[in-house]
Parts: structure tokens; C-alpha cells; sequence
């Protein structure tokens, strides 16, 4: 089966999920999807709110057609394979879904095989749930269809029970078909990732704060959660008026500005701590941003900071195959100004008026390929320290000087 017989249609509903990063993940999206399906069709379609609307796609050309619900979604090697050969090889099923990191099915939600910091780790965490998968087609009752493939010459059938995308699976079963999961197939998604309350800096908010400041504080969850835990006072700054609405419903202040427009007075020495989560990487100037947080600090107060590490194993490794490719909400994130590793932080941070008290490397596994590029490294004689190489990003407690 070859992707020439094959359209995809990639629905776009003009919504920005992830924020400042969906332009960007839109790109990388149609760049993986033509380079992954070289032969297919490509068609990108704007819809409304309400969903992608099938009667957009009626007298498709191609006998094939794949449906990508959203564009902030990135396939991999041979995404086309398995559903294009279960629809030929077995004419009672009418659609194919995939699974993926994120699903609302059980059955559709895998756990990738490593956490994937590039583009090309992620292929090579999709070949591996390929080629380690037990079977390869399952009939099922239902699927979320947020990539799914089907027969041009079924679509009129199940449009007809079926306005959106949502809506087939059911259409399909009306029409006497089944659906069906390819089991080896895997796309990446994006959760919701303005919800992730931090537990990683919140344990290191002092217990005896008062007075704390989120910097980029999104739609609040952190603040909550610090409220939560009996924080009296938690003020945020977000700069996309959206995040600023929603988090000046639960937060006790919320400023809308990006935090390098505020003056050194905006809030002086108020603060018991000012939390940065994975801030200071996309400021124009970070020395200058520094300087002011500490005139926002109380004597002694503390700044929590995560930064990514543009050390790990995985950048020098696609550095050294002459990559340096830009992912959404990964260590190049394509919204990253500024790049640090663990010596140029702590000197960041020196320099700009605070004594750091503790730096702690996240470090998530590693698959077989980066010991195999660790064990390298080491061969080629003075290196980083491996702690560093594994560490995907850095927790820091520093103390106003």
C-alpha cells in the first residue's frame, strides 16, 4: 500500500492549545506528516469551534483518507502502514484509530518506551513500540478518533450519521462495520499542560512564606495549590490576557504584562518567595529580570527556578548528527531565547545578586541509545560530568544576597 492512494486531512479549528507554542507545533506537525507520508495528499482545513465538519471532504480523490483532528499532532515512520493494510486486507472494518500518549481510551493510550526531548528520539520511540508490539489490529466497539483512517468510498455512508469526526465510530457501527485500533501505530499528543500544578517547586516553597509571587503563573493551578497549603497571599504575572483572566479568578493578584515591562517598584520587597517555572530560558534579558525579582524580595526570601539543561545527552546528540531541532515544550523550545547549563546558571544567578542554595538535576530514563552515546562521550575523554548529561532540566533554590 503506498501513501499516494492516501489523503490527509488536517483539521483546524483556529485555536492556539498550547498557547505560543502552536505555531510552531502546527509546522513541525505538516513537516512530520509530509516527510512520513511523502506520496499522501495534504490538506489543511479550517473549521469552527464546534468540530471538523465531514461535509467539508466530500469526493476525496484518493481511495484512502486519514483525519487528524487538531495540527498540534506529530506522527512518525510508517504512521501510514498498519491502518492502511487493515483497511485493505479486512473489509468488515470501516475505521482505524492509533494510539497515543494522551487518549481518553484506555485501550488508545500507550506509554511511550522513554521520554522523547527531539524530533528524532520520538521516531525512534515510535519504531520501538512498533516493533515491540504483541498484536497489531484489535476490533473495538469504540475509539477517539483523533487520528483515524477509512475508505473514501465509505465516507458518504458514515457522514450521514455523522457530522464530526467525533461522531464516527458510532456512524461506523451503524453502517454494520467495526471500528478497529492500530496497535503499533503511535502519534504524539499534548495534554493539558497549563494544569500541572509543579509539586517539583511547590515542596520548596518555604513553609513559613506568606507572601508569594508566580511568575508565569498561566491559568493559577500552581497559586492554588500553594493557597492550598495555606500560602495567605499569591500574586501571579501572566502575560497572555486569556491565562491572566482565568488565574485572576483564583489567585489573589494577577498582573497581565510580560514581567520585563514592570519596574523595580512594581513590587518592592514584598515578596517571601518568587517562584519562575521555566521562565528565565525565554526572557530577552534574564540578568536584568534577576536584578528586579530580588528587589521584590523580602531580606533572606528565596527564588525557586526550573531551567531546561542544553546539556542532556540528547541535544549533543542530534548537535553531533548536525541537528538542533526546535519542539514544543522541550529543552529547545521553539519560545527559548536564552540556553543554560548548570555552571552558566549558577554564575547567572551569582552575578545577579543571590547565593544558591541547592540545584537539582531532573533526570528522567534512558533508553539503551543515549547509554550507548554516554558510554561514547566518556571514550573521547574530557566531558561534562555524566550528572549533567542526564539531567533534562534543573530545580534551583537560591536566597536573596
Amino acid at each position: 500500500m503506498t501513501e499516494s492512494k492516501l489523503t490527509v486531512f488536517v483539521f483546524d479549528d483556529g485555536s492556539e492549545p498550547l498557547g505560543v507554542e502552536s505555531p510552531l507545533a502546527r509546522r513541525l506537525s505538516l513537516r512530520r506528516i509530509h516527510l512520513h507520508a511523502p506520496g499522501a495528499r495534504v490538506e489543511l482545513l479550517s473549521t469552527d469551534r464546534e468540530g471538523p465538519c465531514l461535509s467539508r471532504i466530500q469526493g476525496a480523490a484518493t481511495p484512502y483518507l486519514a483525519f487528524l483532528a487538531h495540527p498540534e499532532m506529530f506522527v512518525g515512520p510508517e504512521w501510514t502502514a498498519t491502518p492502511l493494510e487493515i483497511l485493505n486486507m479486512k473489509p468488515t472494518v470501516g475505521l482505524v484509530g492509533v494510539v497515543s500518549n494522551t487518549a481518553s481510551s484506555a485501550l488508545q493510550s500507550v506509554a511511550p518506551p522513554f521520554p522523547y526531548q527531539t524530533p528524532r528520539l520520538l521516531d525512534r520511540a515510535i519504531a520501538q513500540i512498533r516493533g515491540e508490539a504483541s498484536l497489531r489490529c484489535l476490533e473495538v466497539d469504540a475509539l477517539e478518533p483523533f487520528c483515524c483512517f477509512l475508505r473514501s468510498a465509505d465516507l458518504a455512508a458514515f457522514a450521514r450519521n455523522a457530522s464530526v469526526i467525533e461522531d464516527l465510530p458510532k456512524a461506523v457501527l451503524k453502517s454494520g462495520k467495526k471500528p478497529a485500533l492500530a496497535l503499533d501505530t503511535y502519534v504524539h499528543r499534548y495534554g493539558s499542560l497549563y494544569e500541572q500544578p509543579r509539586p517539583d517547586l511547590l515542596d520548596r516553597v518555604p513553609a513559613e512564606a506568606r507572601c508569594v509571587l508566580d511568575v508565569g503563573c498561566a491559568r493559577g493551578r500552581f497559586g492554588v495549590e500553594l493557597k492550598r497549603r495555606g500560602c495567605p497571599r499569591v500574586v501571579g504575572i501572566e502575560r497572555d490576557p486569556l491565562l491572566a483572566d482565568a488565574a485572576g479568578n483564583l489567585l489573589d493578584q494577577v498582573v497581565n504584562a510580560d514581567v520585563e515591562s514592570l519596574g523595580d517598584d512594581t513590587f518592592e520587597g514584598q515578596f517571601d518567595a518568587v517562584v519562575c517555572g521555566d521562565v528565565v530560558e525565554h526572557l530577552v534579558e534574564p540578568f536584568q529580570a534577576l536584578c528586579r525579582f530580588r528587589t521584590w524580595l523580602k531580606p533572606r526570601g528565596r527564588l525557586l527556578l526550573s531551567v531546561p539543561n542544553v546539556g542532556h545527552w540528547s541535544v549533543l546528540m542530534d548537535l553531533m548528527a548536525g541537528r538542533w531541532d526546535y519542539a514544543p515544550f522541550t529543552i529547545l523550545s521553539g519560545t527559548h531565547l536564552r540556553f543554560f547549563t548548570r555552571q552558566s546558571i549558577t554564575e547567572l544567578l551569582q552575578e545577579s545578586g543571590y547565593r544558591v542554595e541547592e540545584i537539582e538535576g531532573v533526570r528522567p530514563p534512558v533508553p539503551q541509545l543515549g547509554e550507548a552515546f554516554i558510554r561514547r562521550l566518556k571514550g573521547m575523554g574530557d566531558i561534562a560530568p555524566e550528572s549533567s548529561l542526564l539531567a533534562v532540566e534543573y530545580i534551583v533554590t537560591a536566597q536573596k544576597a
